[in-house]
């Protein structure tokens, strides 16, 4: 039994050593033998998108039985390792890699499959361009490299739109710029790769402007194409003299009229490229100012405004309708004239047949002008006792007449007289001026004295009844001495109740600096002479001061001008 059990035993390992023996052996006389791996799905390559391209590309390879893991996908072109970017079973994202050339993609870990060729194809480059920029219409030189050897192999377009190509090599394109082509990028695709210049200047074009006329510092909105929306960047001119661009889009600009410009063309420059309207901006004359104001015929006359013509013949001036001689001229004065047989009234400026009209007369001398100004307040016609006490409302006015009226007596009084609304033209002379006054009494023929200053200032003050109002007022050096007539009769003015000439006095005032066109003028009565110690009030002159319900009776200011 043990015997049986050994040789079986020994059987085993001579079965087992013979195995061995003869596995060395095949393996020696066989060298292609190898481990046969499970079998594997077919991969098919059925396309590759696109078919062309240059190196750096993605392009996607579609087919079947690829792996999901992007490493276990080994892809090629024409024999040059790929890098797969993302992978599906049936799809694969792949980058065309350096020192791939034009021949077949294959795809396989183990097995590999080969599918259609990929075809390089070098992207166009643009490095020159005849021009930095230009206007629609023109023709301009493209230089590069890789462009497509005939015209139909090449697509050129500017920002987008397309251009018609005149002529077209490996090196060099000629195309036209296009209607509708704007300021942008200008593109060469040749076989679906796309060369870029990133920004190709258009030039502006000025399709219209609103209004077409207008004056110095009017909004113009000019309407065109390929203006640049910064504002600083479009240089807008109107007939050469440069103006603010208020605002900026590429089709509209908003631009002031600026104070010397002409009318003319308005152009829009913006990188060397030049738009010229093609009609001329109107620009409409204004008068702003004339000096003098007031002058005799034959007198030089300086018109001051804008939009006048250089040419002073240009110019038709008119004063009131009777046409002046233009002597010179700039865009913002005239030296002129006052024609013979002019009259007061407005100065025109005619401009290429747009008018400008003064807003204030001119003032033709050697008119002759009387005006009456009557106290038109009650408390415009004042006393002013000896202590200083301020009567506004007195019943009538003591002109050298000692006032026992009231306790303590008044006294021999100050009068005051405020004329308002004063309208004398700067420059005129004063020839005569009077105050007129009607009796309240016609008792008294004794001799009685005032003298008359004016308050020396340019617009008198209304009165109040501070002690002293009257007294604290400056007095003009120029004066007037009134020896009083005996008065007769009552209620109307007349010649024996008219002081002297008072037109000295005036002039000081109105040649102040601060005189103005409806001020005030104040008089200031004081007796002197003969009527300085009057004691008695049965003396001097009773005046009416003015009543509300008879204006009539107050004092009356009469002055005759000349305008010089």
């Amino acid at each position: 039994m043990r015997k049986q059990h050994i040789f079986s035993k020994v059987s085993s390992i001579l079965i087992l050593m013979t195995t061995m023996l003869s596995f060395a052996i095949f393996s020696c006389d066989d060298d292609d033998f190898r481990i046969i791996p499970e079998p594997q799905e077919n991969q098919v390559i059925s396309s590759v998108e696109p078919s062309f391209g240059d190196i750096g590309s993605m392009i996607t390879i579609i087919g079947v039985n690829f792996s999901p893991v992007p490493s276990n996908n080994r892809v090629s072109f024409n024999g040059i390792r790929a890098s797969v970017s993302s992978a599906t079973k049936t799809e694969l994202k792949v980058t065309v890699p350096e020192g791939a050339t034009t021949g077949p993609i294959s795809v396989g870990k183990i097995i590999t499959v080969e599918g259609p060729v990929f075809s390089i194809v070098s992207a166009p480059q643009i490095t020159e361009v005849n021009v930095i920029g230009a206007a629609v219409g023109e023709t301009i030189i493209i230089s590069g490299a890789n462009f497509g050897a005939t015209i139909s192999d090449n697509t050129v377009s500017f920002n987008g739109t397309e251009a018609e190509i005149v002529s077209a090599s490996n090196t060099e394109i000629i195309v036209i710029v296009p209607e509708g082509a704007t300021t942008g990028p200008l593109t060469v695709e040749v076989m679906g790769q796309i060369g870029t210049l990133e920004v190709f200047n258009i030039a502006p074009e000025i399709i219209s402007f609103n209004p077409e006329s207008g004056i110095a510092n009017d909004e113009i909105t000019i309407t065109g194409t390929n203006f640049n929306t910064d504002p600083n960047i479009n240089n807008v001119s109107f007939n050469g003299v440069l103006a603010t661009v208020i605002s900026a889009t590429t089709t509209e600009l908003v631009v002031s009229v600026p104070a010397d410009a002409s009318t003319g063309k308005i152009a829009v420059e913006i990188e060397s490229l030049l738009a010229t309207s093609e009609n001329d901006f109107i620009t409409v004359p204004s008068i702003e100012a004339f000096t003098p104001e007031v002058g005799a015929s034959g007198i030089e006359i300086t018109i001051t405004g804008a939009n006048f013509s250089t040419t002073p013949g240009d110019n038709t001036v008119s004063f009131n309708g009777v046409s002046a001689v233009v002597t010179q001229s700039t865009t913002t004065s005239i030296t002129t004239s006052v024609p013979d047989g002019s009259e007061t009234g407005p100065i025109t400026v005619e401009v290429n047949g747009q008018l400008a009209t003064s807003t204030n007369d001119f003032m033709v001398d050697n008119s002759i002008v009387t005006i009456t100004i009557p106290i038109n307040d009650v408390n415009d016609d004042v006393e002013e006792a000896e202590d200083g006490r301020m009567l506004l409302e007195s019943g009538d006015l003591e002109l050298g007449e000692f006032d026992t009226f009231s306790t303590p007596d008044v006294g021999l009084q100050k009068i005051g007289l405020r004329f308002n609304n004063i309208v004398i033209p700067i420059g005129a002379t004063i020839q005569e001026a009077k105050i007129i006054f009607v009796a309240d009494q016609t008792e008294g023929a004794n001799p009685t004295e005032m003298t008359i200053f004016g308050e020396n200032i340019g617009n008198a003050s209304p009165y109040t009844e501070d002690i002293g109002n009257l007294s604290a007022r400056s007095l003009t050096t120029a004066n007037s001495v009134w020896n009083i007539p005996e008065w007769i009769g009552t209620d109307t003015p007349i010649d024996d109740r008219t002081t002297v000439d008072i037109s000295s006095i005036i002039n000081e005032i109105i040649t102040r600096g601060d005189w103005a066109n409806g001020n005030s003028l104040n008089f200031i009565f004081q007796a002197t002479g003969v009527s300085a110690g009057a004691t008695e009030n049965n003396v001097g002159r009773e005046a009416e001061t003015y009543d509300i319900d008879n204006p009539q009776e107050g004092a009356q200011l009469l002055i005759t001008y000349m305008i010089n």
